[in-house]
Protein backbone atom coordinates (compact mmCIF):
# COMPACT_ATOMS: atom_id res chain seq x y z
CA UNK A 1 0.00 0.00 0.00
CA UNK A 2 1.34 3.48 -0.83
CA UNK A 3 2.72 5.67 1.92
CA UNK A 4 0.62 8.37 3.57
CA UNK A 5 -0.30 11.14 1.12
CA UNK A 6 -1.28 14.17 3.24
CA UNK A 7 -2.95 16.31 0.56
CA UNK A 8 -4.90 13.45 -1.03
CA UNK A 9 -6.01 12.20 2.37
CA UNK A 10 -7.08 15.65 3.59
CA UNK A 11 -8.83 16.43 0.32
CA UNK A 12 -10.84 13.20 0.25
CA UNK A 13 -11.57 13.40 3.98
CA UNK A 14 -12.90 16.92 3.54
CA UNK A 15 -14.90 16.11 0.40
CA UNK A 16 -16.66 13.13 1.96
CA UNK A 17 -17.47 15.18 5.07
CA UNK A 18 -19.36 17.91 3.16
CA UNK A 19 -23.04 17.54 4.18
CA UNK A 20 -24.62 18.19 0.77
CA UNK A 21 -22.02 16.05 -0.99
CA UNK A 22 -20.72 18.63 -3.47
CA UNK A 23 -18.20 21.43 -3.27
CA UNK A 24 -16.07 23.38 -5.75
CA UNK A 25 -12.29 23.08 -5.99
CA UNK A 26 -11.96 26.61 -4.65
CA UNK A 27 -14.21 25.84 -1.66
CA UNK A 28 -12.22 22.66 -0.99
CA UNK A 29 -8.92 24.56 -1.10
CA UNK A 30 -10.25 27.35 1.11
CA UNK A 31 -11.66 25.01 3.73
CA UNK A 32 -8.68 22.66 3.80
CA UNK A 33 -6.35 25.62 4.20
CA UNK A 34 -8.59 27.14 6.86
CA UNK A 35 -7.69 24.40 9.32
CA UNK A 36 -4.45 23.08 7.81
CA UNK A 37 -2.69 26.46 7.66
CA UNK A 38 -2.66 26.42 11.45
CA UNK A 39 -0.40 23.35 11.27
CA UNK A 40 1.75 24.05 8.20
CA UNK A 41 1.94 26.39 5.23
CA UNK A 42 -1.31 26.35 3.25
CA UNK A 43 -1.61 24.32 0.08
CA UNK A 44 -1.35 26.35 -3.11
CA UNK A 45 -4.23 26.46 -5.59
CA UNK A 46 -1.97 24.61 -8.02
CA UNK A 47 -1.45 21.74 -5.57
CA UNK A 48 -5.19 21.38 -4.93
CA UNK A 49 -6.10 21.61 -8.61
CA UNK A 50 -3.36 19.14 -9.58
CA UNK A 51 -4.49 16.62 -6.95
CA UNK A 52 -8.16 16.94 -7.92
CA UNK A 53 -7.13 16.40 -11.55
CA UNK A 54 -5.29 13.22 -10.60
CA UNK A 55 -8.24 12.02 -8.53
CA UNK A 56 -10.62 12.69 -11.41
CA UNK A 57 -8.34 10.83 -13.82
CA UNK A 58 -8.29 7.87 -11.38
CA UNK A 59 -12.11 8.05 -11.17
CA UNK A 60 -11.99 8.69 -7.45
CA UNK A 61 -13.95 11.92 -7.82
CA UNK A 62 -16.27 13.34 -10.43
CA UNK A 63 -16.28 17.03 -11.33
CA UNK A 64 -19.48 18.39 -12.86
CA UNK A 65 -19.87 22.12 -13.40
CA UNK A 66 -16.98 22.74 -11.01
CA UNK A 67 -18.62 20.71 -8.24
CA UNK A 68 -16.74 17.69 -6.89
CA UNK A 69 -18.40 14.47 -5.82
CA UNK A 70 -16.54 11.56 -4.25
CA UNK A 71 -16.91 8.02 -5.58
CA UNK A 72 -17.23 4.80 -3.64
CA UNK A 73 -13.65 3.99 -4.71
CA UNK A 74 -12.39 7.16 -3.02
CA UNK A 75 -14.28 6.38 0.17
CA UNK A 76 -12.75 2.89 0.21
CA UNK A 77 -9.27 4.30 -0.46
CA UNK A 78 -9.66 6.90 2.29
CA UNK A 79 -10.88 4.39 4.85
CA UNK A 80 -8.04 2.00 3.95
CA UNK A 81 -5.52 4.84 4.16
CA UNK A 82 -6.68 5.81 7.64
CA UNK A 83 -7.38 2.37 9.06
CA UNK A 84 -4.72 0.05 7.58
CA UNK A 85 -1.88 1.99 5.89
CA UNK A 86 1.33 2.67 7.80
CA UNK A 87 1.02 5.72 10.00
CA UNK A 88 3.16 8.76 9.19
CA UNK A 89 6.31 9.03 11.27
CA UNK A 90 6.57 12.80 11.60
CA UNK A 91 4.66 15.00 14.01
CA UNK A 92 3.27 16.98 11.08
CA UNK A 93 2.16 13.71 9.44
CA UNK A 94 0.44 12.60 12.63
CA UNK A 95 -1.36 15.94 12.93
CA UNK A 96 -2.49 15.70 9.30
CA UNK A 97 -3.66 12.13 9.93
CA UNK A 98 -5.53 13.35 13.03
CA UNK A 99 -7.34 16.09 11.08
CA UNK A 100 -8.28 13.68 8.27
CA UNK A 101 -9.43 10.97 10.69
CA UNK A 102 -11.61 13.44 12.59
CA UNK A 103 -13.31 14.39 9.29
CA UNK A 104 -14.36 10.82 8.43
CA UNK A 105 -18.13 10.63 8.05
CA UNK A 106 -18.25 6.88 8.73
CA UNK A 107 -18.30 6.62 12.52
CA UNK A 108 -16.78 3.14 12.67
CA UNK A 109 -13.90 4.07 10.34
CA UNK A 110 -13.31 7.30 12.29
CA UNK A 111 -13.14 5.41 15.59
CA UNK A 112 -10.79 2.83 14.09
CA UNK A 113 -8.46 5.49 12.67
CA UNK A 114 -8.43 7.41 15.95
CA UNK A 115 -7.73 4.24 17.93
CA UNK A 116 -4.76 3.43 15.63
CA UNK A 117 -3.35 6.88 16.21
CA UNK A 118 -3.88 6.63 19.98
CA UNK A 119 -2.04 3.29 20.07
CA UNK A 120 0.78 4.72 17.97
CA UNK A 121 1.08 7.68 20.32
CA UNK A 122 1.29 5.42 23.39
CA UNK A 123 4.68 4.27 22.14
CA UNK A 124 6.00 7.83 22.05
CA UNK A 125 7.71 9.00 25.18
CA UNK A 126 8.34 12.75 24.94
CA UNK A 127 11.01 12.48 27.63
CA UNK A 128 13.13 10.27 25.36
CA UNK A 129 13.90 13.31 23.23
CA UNK A 130 15.71 15.11 26.06
CA UNK A 131 19.08 13.96 27.36
CA UNK A 132 20.67 17.16 28.61
CA UNK A 133 24.05 15.65 29.52
CA UNK A 134 24.96 14.82 25.93
CA UNK A 135 23.59 17.87 24.12
CA UNK A 136 24.88 21.36 23.40
CA UNK A 137 22.71 24.50 23.58
CA UNK A 138 21.05 24.35 20.15
CA UNK A 139 20.56 20.58 20.29
CA UNK A 140 19.09 20.81 23.78
CA UNK A 141 16.66 23.58 22.75
CA UNK A 142 15.61 21.58 19.68
CA UNK A 143 15.19 18.45 21.76
CA UNK A 144 13.04 20.25 24.34
CA UNK A 145 10.84 21.73 21.58
CA UNK A 146 10.43 18.29 20.01
CA UNK A 147 9.55 16.80 23.37
CA UNK A 148 6.87 19.46 23.97
CA UNK A 149 5.46 19.01 20.46
CA UNK A 150 5.21 15.26 20.94
CA UNK A 151 3.47 15.72 24.28
CA UNK A 152 0.99 18.25 22.83
CA UNK A 153 0.29 15.97 19.85
CA UNK A 154 -0.27 13.02 22.17
CA UNK A 155 -2.71 15.06 24.29
CA UNK A 156 -4.57 16.24 21.18
CA UNK A 157 -4.94 12.71 19.88
CA UNK A 158 -6.33 11.51 23.20
CA UNK A 159 -8.70 14.47 23.61
CA UNK A 160 -10.07 14.28 20.07
CA UNK A 161 -10.26 10.49 20.22
CA UNK A 162 -12.31 10.73 23.42
CA UNK A 163 -14.93 12.76 21.55
CA UNK A 164 -15.62 9.86 19.21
Amino acid sequence: MPSFNPLRTLLLAYLQSVPDGTVSRYEAMTNINLFFSRIDKPYSPGAIYHETGKLEHERMIEIKRDKIQVSDASLNWLQNQLTTSPLPGSILGKLTFLVAASLLADKRARQSAMKRLEIDMININPNDAVNASSLGGVELATSICLSNLLLATKRSVLEIGAQY
